[in-house]
């Protein structure tokens, strides 16, 4: 007769068989003897089927102890002809299948076949560098299993083993991922976001949601636990004040352009100036600006003033977020930008529209254009310009141009923010309000800003 069923828990691919002591107290019950402490989080049955070996996984003790119990009381069943009792469902093959790796490459080969859906302009599309971001994530989190020693997606489903991985998956991130300052809070939250989708793939709900029921399971972590941007308060918002974009102004004149006759290598002032006058007076992103075409450019139309298209670029395999739209500079700046743009044309020699308006040496859309402002900045800095939010310098640089737009509009323009809302393109009016700072004198900011070297009356200072 084979021997009977036992149960062992799995570490660094070894398994190991477990001995049972009777536990102390009113309820004595059986509890392992030798339970290693870097153990897989799932218990297995070894026992034999059709004269071979097999080990099937449980996620709990109990679960295992009764399949153990089953198992023999079958066997004496068996022998006396009396029907078998029924066997538990078994999850998930402890050698490979169900395994982390498995699980992630499951999960990132669904997320690759919805870019397509994205090209062809489905609504559930994944824009390529959203997928780029999403494999990232979920690489980070194989990895950091990896590293806890969690083999299969089951053990997530076992409370304390989960959150054992989870709260190690939390400090993995935090300590293995590079970001800029300012930015560790929403990296971290949206690294989480799409590992708490691949787990809810699988089944598993890793935290608490408010928007979510999850018929009362409370999830891994609790809900203060999970990595998250705390949204700021107005006063927090980062824009840059005129003073900052008159110190980068002057920055960018510090930039040495290429030697005469030589093939464009870097950016030239002018290059760089041209760049912060489209940023701060559009409130584009930096994405819409980098795929900008001279035939996105509306020189005049019924008002006289210049707008820009934003549309997609299949040639690119690029979209805009919210989809295609009209963009409207400052209304007191837009003649001056339409000239600005103008010289530029000329100076660079274009003779097809359809070249971008920010470029690379070989004609793609140039994806450095934060290193072209901390350019400037840095020279400001160095010429010891003044800053007046210099924690601007340290956070997202290009986006704060974005924010800074939207400031001005309202502040200073005294327009509203859903109009705000319009002018910049974003589909959600929370987002909006929270690019809106706090300015204490809007007339005084005004008149700076208009002041600024690329303003109405700062132009009028030069010609003159």
């Amino acid at each position: 007769m084979q021997a009977t069923a036992s149960v062992y828990t799995r570490s660094n691919a070894v398994y190991s068989k477990l001995t049972f002591k009777e536990s102390k107290g009113a309820v004595k019950r059986l509890i392992p003897d030798n339970l290693p402490a870097d153990y897989s989080g799932t218990f297995y049955v070894r026992l034999w089927e059709q004269g071979k070996r097999v080990w099937k996984p449980y996620r709990s003790l109990d679960e295992a102890m009764v399949a153990q119990a089953n198992f023999a009381t079958n066997q004496d069943r068996a022998r006396k002809g009396i029907p078998l009792l029924p066997t538990p469902t078994v999850e998930l093959n402890p050698s490979t299948s169900g395994s982390v790796a498995e699980a992630a490459a499951t999960y990132l080969k669904e997320q690759e076949s919805r870019v397509q859906g994205w090209r062809d302009g489905s609504k559930g599309g994944l824009s390529p560098n959203t997928y780029t971001a999403v494999k990232k994530s979920i690489q980070v989190f194989v990895d950091a299993c990896t590293d806890f020693g969690a083999v299969n997606i089951a053990e997530f489903k076992t409370p304390e083993r989960g959150r054992a991985i989870m709260l190690h998956v939390k400090k993995w991130i935090a300590a293995k991922t590079e970001r800029r300052k300012g930015k560790a809070a929403y990296a971290d939250g949206l690294k989480f976001t799409y590992i708490s989708q691949l787990l809810a793939h699988n089944g598993i709900k890793m935290a608490r949601d408010k928007k979510v029921h999850w018929n009362g399971d409370p999830g891994l972590l609790k809900w203060h636990e999970v990595p998250r941007a705390q949204r700021p308060k107005v006063s927090d918002v980062v824009y840059y004040t005129p003073a900052d974009l008159k110190a980068m102004w002057n920055g960018a004149g510090k930039v040495i352009p290429a030697k005469n006759g030589a093939a464009r290598t870097s950016w030239t002032s002018d290059d760089i100036r041209d760049l912060l006058e489209v940023l701060v007076l559009t409130g584009m992103r930096d994405e819409e600006v980098q795929h900008l075409q001279w035939d996105d450019i509306i020189w005049a139309n019924g008002d006289g003033l210049p707008k820009f298209k934003v549309k997609d670029k299949p040639q690119y395999d690029w979209k805009p977020k919210n989809g295609e739209r009209t963009v409207r500079p400052v209304e007191h700046f837009a003649v001056a930008l339409r000239e600005t743009l103008k010289a530029r044309k000329t100076r660079m020699k274009v003779t097809n529209d359809r070249t971008l308006v920010f470029h690379t040496t070989v004609n793609t859309p140039d994806q450095n254009f934060a290193d072209q402002i901390r350019k400037m900045l840095d020279n400001a800095l160095t010429a010891k310009y003044e800053f007046n939010r210099p924690e601007a310098h340290e956070q997202n640089i290009v986006h704060n141009f974005r924010r800074t737009f939207a400031t001005v509009l309202n502040s200073c323009y005294g327009l509203s923010a859903p109009t705000v809302q319009d002018r910049i393109g974003d589909a959600d009016l929370v987002t909006v309000q929270r690019y809106l700072g706090k300015v204490d004198d809007p007339a005084a900011m005004r008149k700076a800003f208009e002041a600024l070297p690329f303003g109405p009356k700062g132009r009028a200072k030069t010609r003159k």
